[in-house]
C-alpha cells in the first residue's frame, strides 16, 4: 500500500486505483487536497463527537445505538446500494456498525436496521446484534405463521 498524502496513514488507491468506482475515486482524489489544518480540525471535530455520543449513551444507559440502514427500502436495481447517509455519522465518530435485515417496504424490497457500537466495542456490538437479530428472525418467522 501507499501511504497517503502528507503521511496521514497508508492507503492503497494509488496501487489499485483501476479498481476503484469513479466515484470513489474522485471523493479520493477531493480528500487529498484536504489542508494540514482542516485536516487537524476535523479530526478534532470527530474525537469531540465521539466523545460526546459515548457521554450521552452512558447517561442514558444505552448499550447500543439502533438507527435506520437507509432512508427508505433497497433500491430495486443493482446499479446503486443506495445512499450511505445514515451510516455518516457513526463512520464519522470511528465506531463499529452493523445492519441487519429488519423486514421489506410495501413494494416487497428490503429494510435495514442499523446497530452501532460504542468506540472500541466491536465484540459488544456483534453480540448484541446476534440477539436482536434472533429476535427479528422471530418477529418474521411469526408474520410468515399468520
Amino acid at each position: 500500500m501507499s501511504p497517503t498524502p502528507k503521511g496521514r496513514g497508508r492507503y492503497p488507491h494509488a496501487s489499485y486505483g483501476d479498481r476503484y468506482r469513479e466515484q470513489t475515486t474522485a471523493a479520493i482524489r477531493q480528500g487529498h487536497t484536504i489542508g494540514d489544518a482542516a485536516y487537524e480540525a476535523a479530526r478534532i471535530r470527530r474525537g469531540a463527537f465521539r466523545e460526546r455520543l459515548a457521554a450521552d449513551g452512558a447517561a442514558a444507559g444505552i448499550d447500543l445505538w439502533i438507527a435506520p440502514s437507509a432512508t427508505g427500502p433497497a433500491p430495486a436495481d443493482l446499479t446503486t446500494t443506495g445512499t450511505s447517509i445514515m451510516c455518516l455519522p457513526w463512520s464519522n465518530a470511528g465506531l463499529p456498525a452493523v445492519s441487519l435485515p429488519a423486514g421489506h417496504a410495501a413494494n416487497g424490497l428490503p429494510l435495514g436496521l442499523q446497530l452501532i457500537g460504542r468506540y472500541g466495542g466491536d465484540e459488544a456490538l456483534l453480540y448484541g446484534a446476534a440477539g436482536i437479530e434472533g429476535v427479528l428472525n422471530g418477529a418474521a418467522e411469526e408474520a410468515r405463521v399468520h
